[in-house]
Order: structure tokens, then C-alpha cells, then sequence
């Protein structure tokens, strides 16, 4: 489940550990600890920064951007299957209720900037 949290972050970004612990409000060794899972799997890896070799950056494998493909197409499948099984003007209605709802508990501009936060 954690490793979600951390792919949002290398979608369009290649961060350094600092930054992407930083991003996911961890110490630089739990990101570290995570990148390093990642990389076992196959689905990150590091990377010098082209302008400073002295850097390191994230990013996604191929294996990582097929995952992020895979998922989003998940999500297509199961929104479709919503949309048949409910309909399409109960689906909207039902998401718009909920981006009101995350809206006026303050956690809109969070999915925006992806920082959402695992629960605690």
C-alpha cells in the first residue's frame, strides 16, 4: 500500500531522496528504505542528475510506467463498470458529492499537488 504514496511522486517528477522525503513527510532514511523496495522490484531507480553527477534522482522503470498504466486502466474498467451498474447521472452525482465533500474538508488542493498522506 505504501508504495502507492510514493509513485504519485515519481509520475512527472524525478525528486532526489531529500525531496521526495520531504513530499512524503518521512525522515531521508524511510524514503531511502522505500526507493530501495522499489528498486527491488523492479519498478524504480537511481539515477544521476544531468546537470550534477553528484546527484542522485528517482524515477520510474519501465516496469513502474507499465504499473502506472495498468492501474489507470483498472480504474477506467472499474468506473465503467460504476457507470453501468449505476448510471451515468448517478455516478456524477455521486462524484460530485464526493469532491464536495473532500472540498470542504480541506483536502482538495492536497490530490492536487498529490500530497496526499497514508493514514496514521
Amino acid at each position: 500500500m505504501s508504495h502507492g504514496y510514493v509513485f504519485q511522486h515519481l509520475i512527472e517528477a524525478q525528486p532526489t531522496i531529500g525531496e521526495l522525503a520531504e513530499k512524503l513527510d518521512m525522515t531521508k532514511q524511510g524514503a531511502s528504505k522505500a526507493i530501495a523496495e522499489l528498486q527491488h522490484l523492479g519498478y524504480a531507480e537511481r539515477v544521476p542528475d544531468p546537470d550534477d553527477a553528484r546527484i542522485r534522482r528517482v524515477r520510474l522503470t519501465h516496469r513502474g510506467r507499465t504499473a502506472v498504466t495498468t492501474a489507470r486502466r483498472a480504474r477506467a474498467d472499474l468506473e465503467e463498470r460504476l457507470r453501468q451498474r449505476l448510471g451515468a447521472d448517478s455516478l456524477d452525482t455521486v462524484r460530485a458529492l464526493l469532491a464536495d465533500l473532500l472540498d470542504e474538508l480541506g483536502g482538495t488542493s492536497a490530490v492536487r499537488r498529490r500530497e496526499v498522506r497514508p493514514p496514521r
